[in-house]
């Protein structure tokens, strides 16, 4: 089962922050988030982590999850929230 999620601000100078409040996918599985051009984050490469909170350089954020089938992982939780600034004060 492969997902692709794009979270995309409506505002073209905005940005996306995403915040991952769990992170729980089989070392099967694969989370790739790309923002622009670059992966900047890859669980396979992480060694399973959970990912740090992201700020797109641009208004939007492609995220690719390929579940594995023979799982008992709950996978992950996100939250996201479009911004009209680059600066990330807290």
């Amino acid at each position: 089962i492969i997902q692709n999620f794009t979270l995309e601000n409506k505002n073209a100078s905005g940005f996306v922050r995403l915040t991952f409040d769990d992170f729980h996918i089989n070392h099967r599985s694969l989370l790739q988030i790309i923002d622009g051009e670059e992966v900047i984050f890859d669980s396979r490469t992480s060694q399973n982590r959970r990912p740090r909170s992201i700020q797109s350089s641009s208004r939007s954020l492609r995220l690719t999850f390929a579940a594995n089938y023979f799982t008992n992982q709950i996978g992950f939780k996100a939250k996201y929230e479009f911004v009209d600034s680059d600066k990330w004060l807290d």
